[in-house]
């Protein structure tokens, strides 16, 4: 959620200036929404036949590129210069979002009911509601610093690097 909320105060203005209109520039914000509810479903099932960590590094290694694809990198030109792989980005990111939140909270249950040291000492009820609510938690304090983080960093290093 931190990756998604970073983008939230800068790309608007990196839109604009491409001279995208505000419809156009709310649009490309619906875009990663849109794909993440539509694709947890599938992602859920895919949880049941892959590994969950592997679905949650090939989630990050998506995520990696579609940042990539929207901020750019001086490195890879045809990124920035294209709006393009702007809008690439935004669809890949939220693919790539349901593929590293979705399998992470049944992989934490997992990890604790393996533990036996936890298995014997809590009731499973209470683990798993301890553990949801720590993801929420965590989950929410990303969509909270993601802005504010996003905004110090590009005042200092521009879009593009930060």
């Amino acid at each position: 959620m931190l990756t998604l909320q970073f983008l939230a105060p800068n790309l608007a203005v990196q839109l604009h200036n491409f001279g995208y209109s505000p419809l156009n520039i709310g649009f490309a914000f619906g875009i990663p929404a849109i794909l993440y509810a539509t694709t947890c479903p599938f992602i859920y099932l895919l949880t049941d036949r892959f590994k969950k960590r592997g679905l949650i590094l090939i989630g990050f290694i998506c995520l990696t590129f579609a940042m990539l694809m929207i901020g750019g990198t001086d490195a890879i030109e045809i990124f920035y210069k294209n709006p393009f792989f702007i809008f690439l980005g935004l669809c890949i990111m939220g693919l790539s979002t349901s593929l590293c939140t979705i399998p992470c909270l049944p992989e934490m249950l997992d990890a604790i009911e393996e533990d036996p040291s936890f298995d014997n000492r809590y009731d499973e009820e209470e683990l798993e509601n301890v553990i949801s609510g720590l993801f929420v938690t965590v989950q929410s304090l990303g969509e909270a610093i993601g802005p504010m983080v996003s905004s110090l960093l590009v005042d200092n290093y521009g879009f593009r690097n930060a």
